[in-house]
């Protein structure tokens, strides 16, 4: 098997012909006096890379081996003298095999002594700027033929891949940017995805009218080593499922000639087995439409109960899964407020769709209704989990500074349940004897949604009063570390002062906390038939 795949990495060489700086050729015995010198076994695979092309250089990739000059790249001697005289505790194992690019991470062979026979070694990365103490040296590929026709077959398609974007750049600045054109969906249009200045994804697609389905004719993936492992795969792979979705195919996504020589991506296909779904046509240049499904419902993150509602909907045709993952990623709805819109409506496809005009009274102000809750609780959710940090009179915002929060959605009282590793700060108190109150870490805190308007909770909130108190009771009952409150509108201010006090005493007396947001009943409606519209025109 190793011979098959170096011999498959030595065939790809020879057909970038010039493009290859290779070093020579080095002989056997130049090769054992390396290996007695260093006390270690080189793999066969290696050995053969060795005698055939001492080293390479292709591109931006360096592959050390024999070579001359001694003192200068690509030399694995060379190479090793410096290493080791900035790093003296680098274990006597490791033989350097290739820098990656710009990373500060080296690839390394993990052979075995000279006395140890083996036809095999593992490659794996050493990260220089950590202590050497600290590295695990995770294998990143099982052989060096493995990783070496990885690096060369990457590298290839990369420059394809790169020539061709090249072309429809050209092609889409000329025929649409210049003119203030948008093309239509099977037009071929070239997307770049970053974060700052790094760019984790170029892709060109379009939606084939013939078999109608999504057309992908670049699709390169970069994992930058500052950002989480595979992050590039995750923000192409719901690209390329929410494009599917949106020009109304079957979701199917084929790939030309271009991509990997007409195969799904490695990356992507790495990815979705990292998400558990299999995808069993990856040589024939498509990902079908189940797998599609399946990919994008998993890559989503929907929590399991969640995930088997939509499923049981689904199967009775009251709800698209695809829908429910579509209106997350394109950020219509949080993940949170999905599995209220779930549990919480008669009607979630209603929402996720926004098909009901509002011609249709009933029915519209019911997804008005649910929605507006929907939204009030998102305002909870998301103000639990950021963070204030101040220092002295400043306030600080930092970029993904927020708690690790667990929310779950009960409903048969549409309440809120909240869980956090660390205490959690209750904003908002209409309680001047609650201000500054703590959950403290691990602690529940179950939250009553209740969206209504002044004359609603004049006619409810006593009621709700009573319901949060039999739950607080039954907590206290069942040893659970609970906390109880009811989440209202600011339109519980425009009450009357006295009408107002009296429904704050109750809920002191009933242990029961009231949350009131600074938003209006107005404003989320506002926000709600918003929302509605957009889900309405987005695909």
């Amino acid at each position: 098997m190793e011979i098959t795949t170096i011999e498959k990495a030595f065939v790809l060489l020879s057909t970038l012909g010039k493009q290859v700086a290779q070093s020579g050729k080095a002989p056997v015995a130049a090769i054992n006096e390396i290996e007695k010198a260093l006390n270690l076994r080189f793999p066969n695979t290696y050995r053969l890379f060795l005698s055939r092309f001492g080293a390479i250089k292709v591109g931006p990739i360096t592959i050390y081996g024999l070579s001359l000059p001694v003192d200068d790249e690509p030399s694995l001697i060379w190479a090793l003298q410096g290493l080791r005289s900035i790093f003296p505790d680098m274990p006597k194992n490791l033989v350097p095999i290739h820098p990656v690019e710009e990373s500060g991470l080296l690839a390394c062979l993990q052979c075995q002594q000279v006395e140890v026979s083996t036809d095999d070694a593992p490659v794996v990365l050493w990260d220089m700027r950590a202590p050497t103490s600290d590295q695990n040296f995770e294998p990143v590929s099982p052989n060096f033929a493995q990783y070496l026709y990885d690096r060369l077959s990457e590298w290839k398609y990369r420059e394809i891949g790169l020539k061709t974007l090249e072309k429809h750049v050209n092609r889409f600045e000329n025929e649409y940017l210049s003119i203030n054109k948008l093309p239509r969906n099977h037009i071929w249009r070239p997307y770049r995805f970053c974060v700052q200045d790094v760019v984790l994804g170029l892709v060109v697609v379009r939606h084939s009218l013939a078999n109608n389905c999504l057309d992908v004719d670049v699709c390169l993936i970069s994992d930058a080593p500052e950002y989480e492992q595979g992050s590039g795969a995750r923000m192409t792979s719901a690209f390329l499922l929410s494009e599917a979705y949106k020009c109304g195919g079957t979701m199917e996504i084929r790939f030309t000639e271009n991509v990997e020589d007409g195969t799904v991506p490695k990356a992507l296909w790495t990815f979705a087995q990292d998400l558990g779904i299999d995808l069993h046509h990856v040589n024939e240049s498509r990902i079908t439409s189940s797998e599609a499904r399946q990919l994008y419902i998993a890559l989503t993150g929907f929590s399991d109960t969640l995930r088997s509602q939509i499923d049981l909907l689904a199967q009775q045709e009251k709800l698209s899964q695809e829908r429910a993952c579509y209106v997350v990623h394109h950020g219509i709805w949080t993940r949170t407020e999905v599995e209220s819109i779930v549990f919480g409506s008669l009607r979630p496809d209603g929402i996720f769709s926004g098909d009901t005009p509002p011609e249709q009274r009933h029915l519209y102000m019911q997804e008005i209704f649910h929605t507006r809750a929907t939204i009030l609780g998102g305002f909870l959710d998301r103000r639990l989990a950021r963070r204030e940090r101040i220092e002295g009179t400043l306030a600080l915002d930092l970029e993904d500074d927020t708690r690790r929060v667990n929310i779950e959605f009960d409903p048969t009282l549409y309440a809120k349940i909240y869980q956090c590793d660390e205490e959690l700060p209750i904003p908002w108190l209409e309680s001047h004897r609650q201000k500054g109150f703590h959950i403290p870490a691990g602690h529940r805190l179950i939250v009553l949604v209740r969206a209504r308007d002044a004359n609603d909770l004049v006619l409810h909130l006593q009621q709700d009063l009573v319901i949060a108190r039999k739950l607080a009771i039954l907590s206290q009952q069942q040893s659970a570390a609970s906390s109880v409150f009811i989440l209202t509108p600011r339109d519980s201010q425009e009450l009357p002062s006295q009408q107002r006090a009296q429904f704050v005493k109750a809920a002191e007396a009933s242990s029961v906390g009231l949350i009131v947001c600074p938003e209006t009943v107005v404003t989320l409606d506002a926000d709600a038939a918003k929302r509605l519209a957009s889900s309405r025109i987005l695909r």
